[in-house]
C-alpha cells in the first residue's frame, strides 16, 4: 500500500483478494497470520461486476466468496471505483 494502491509486490499473488465479511476477512488473517492489518473497501455499486467474484476459493476461509483483482484492467476499475478505504484490524 506504500503506493496508495492494492497492487501485489515483487513476490505477492498476482491479484489481491477481498473478503466480502468481517468475519470472513477475520479467517484469513487466522489462517495466514503474516496478515497483521484487515481494511474495509468501498466502492462504486457497479464495480464488482467487473472483478473476478468466486465462491470456490479457500471455501473454508471464504464462506461468502471472494473477489479477486487482477492486475491492468481490472486494477484500474478497482482504483477508479474506490470510494473509501478503512482501518478496521
Amino acid at each position: 500500500m506504500s503506493s496508495g494502491r492494492f497492487e501485489p509486490g515483487a513476490k505477492g499473488l498476482e491479484g489481491r483478494q477481498f473478503a466480502t465479511t468481517l468475519d470472513d476477512a477475520l479467517r484469513y488473517a487466522d489462517w495466514d497470520t503474516s496478515r497483521v492489518a484487515i481494511l474495509r473497501v468501498t466502492v462504486s455499486k457497479d464495480a464488482p461486476k467487473s472483478l473476478d467474484f468466486s465462491r470456490d476459493i479457500d471455501v473454508s476461509v471464504f464462506r461468502g466468496g471472494v473477489y479477486t483483482v487482477q492486475p491492468g484492467t481490472q486494477s484500474d476499475i478497482f482504483h477508479n471505483a474506490l470510494r473509501a478505504v478503512n482501518h478496521v484490524f
